[in-house]
């Protein structure tokens, strides 16, 4: 009986090790599947910043992986930025337009490493302001704009030059212009809106309209 018995207990402690290295086994597969996870070569924290006075997009964020970043106007290569040691990468770009950015990390071989980051205008330019309403009479036309911040500056234009400027400070924003300020002026304004470390907004137009004319709505 004794034989028996150690018998069982010898088999039981075969079995546990078979258990033990099953676990081993799993343990190192996991680790690796982690490893694996953290190596992925990706683009992260990227942020914008619009320079008014150099009127370029300053694009700067972290790479995992790469030598270089390239930058992509619409379809058009604009700028390739070295990453450094400290996986940071830095981009200043000029462009005229409210296309869509793309950038992405390449190796030496200039070989694409990272998936593709998009950058639309929303990200880096202020919105598009709404000219709702357009109302003249005899004393004075009234315009009331939409915005979809209401931290910004609403800018008027007349025939290209500066006409008028005023900052916002709801989402709902009117604005008049009395008849000794519109003398001599016909046509339509344009207006845009700008907003602290964005590239100012696409321009819409403000119709200048008559006097007595019906509130007009603009989409």
């Amino acid at each position: 009986m004794k034989t028996t018995k150690l018998m069982v207990i010898a088999g039981l402690s075969v079995s546990l090790m078979g258990l033990s290295n099953l676990s081993s086994i799993a343990s190192a597969a996991s680790v690796k599947t982690i490893q694996k996870a953290q190596t992925k070569a990706v683009l992260q924290k990227v942020s914008t910043h619009y320079n008014s006075k150099a009127k370029s997009l300053d694009i700067s964020g972290l790479a995992s992986q790469g030598n270089k970043v390239v930058v992509k106007y619409d379809t058009k290569k604009i700028a390739t930025t070295s990453i450094n040691a400290k996986h940071e990468f830095d981009a200043k770009v000029k462009f005229t337009g409210y296309k869509t950015i793309s950038l992405y990390a390449v190796n030496k071989a200039n070989k694409r490493l990272t998936p593709i980051i998009k950058l639309t205008a929303n990200r880096y330019a202020a919105s598009t302001p709404t000219v709702e309403k357009s109302h003249r009479t005899s004393k004075a036309i009234n315009y009331d704009l939409t915005t979809a911040k209401n931290k910004g500056s609403l800018v008027f234009y007349y025939q290209g030059k500066k006409f008028y400027s005023q900052k916002v400070k709801s989402t709902k924003t009117r604005i008049s212009f009395t008849q000794d300020q519109l003398k001599g002026k016909k046509g339509n304004f344009t207006v845009r809106y700008f907003q602290t470390g964005k590239k100012a907004s696409p321009a819409v137009k403000a119709p200048i309209v008559k006097v007595g004319s019906v509130t007009q709505i603009f989409y």
